[in-house]
């Protein structure tokens, strides 16, 4: 009996706490806003996005929030609006019970930027989707620069990875940003006109010869190899270019004296 009793009391506190948060919600309604706050999750080290532009944003859509009243703020219409900025990969705006709007941001976190031949810039994300650059904040990463099937059509094409060249790159990118080593080692990689890539290292006045993508991390334990057991006996200065193409070899060509 003294069970049912304890239910019972469980069940009537919980019903009054759901009719008081009710009715605090309910006077909160016809209050005015007292506070408006943006924060960032995700990386929190990207700047592509910044709480007073987003505050602005929301304001120019004619909500003023700082003393508006709590009914009249659209929350998901603000969260909508803030997804249409091309470097929110999320958006969650609320309301407090202390009579504030919280919004929270995730921003778009790029793998890597890319130039192409024609001029086209821009950056591709961690889910494979395309975004502009902007001239307040660069972060560093490997350019991929030459012949990329990527137009300005890009920027409103959403994720472009159903392309295999695309997904190659960005995935050698990705691996490359993962290892130390390599991060530091690679400048740059370009594309030619056969879709083949070609990487410029930081130390070595050579060039890395990768072909397409397919086994591009057997080719990098393949170079990996040649680094520690090859070039240390030589010259990293010598060779032309170190080709990567070939199943188990190196083939490295000599610089013209």
């Amino acid at each position: 009996m003294s069970k049912v009793k304890h239910i019972i009391l469980m069940v009537l506190l919980l019903t009054g706490a759901f009719v008081l948060l009710g009715f605090a919600i309910d006077r909160q309604h016809h209050r005015n806003c007292e506070s408006f706050e943006v924060e960032f999750v995700g990386n929190t080290e990207l700047d592509f996005v910044r709480a007073e532009e987003v505050k602005q944003r929301i304001n120019d859509r004619g909500d003023l929030i700082i003393g508006q009243v709590m009914s009249e703020i659209n929350t998901e219409q603000i969260e909508l609006d803030l997804m249409n900025l091309p470097h929110v990969k999320t958006s969650n705006v609320y309301k407090t019970i202390d009579l504030g709007v919280k919004v929270v941001i995730e921003q778009r976190d790029p793998v890597l930027r890319f130039i192409t031949n024609e001029g086209v810039t821009g950056y591709i994300d961690t889910d494979g989707f395309v975004m502009p650059v902007r001239s307040a904040y660069t972060p560093k990463l490997i350019p991929v620069t030459g012949h990329l099937p990527l137009t300005h059509e890009a920027f409103s094409a959403g994720r472009v990875l159903d392309n295999e060249l695309l997904k190659g790159v960005w995935d050698m990118v990705a691996y490359i940003n993962k290892d130390e080593f390599w991060k530091s080692q690679i400048l740059q990689l370009d594309v030619d006109e056969k879709g083949e890539i070609i990487a410029i290292p930081r130390v070595g006045n050579h060039k890395l010869v990768f072909g397409d993508t397919q086994d591009y991390q057997k080719k990098f334990e393949r170079l990996s190899a040649f680094y520690d057991k090859g070039i240390e006996q030589t010259n990293w200065n010598i060779y032309e270019s170190i080709d990567l193409r070939f199943d188990d070899q190196v083939v490295c060509k000599k610089r013209k004296i």
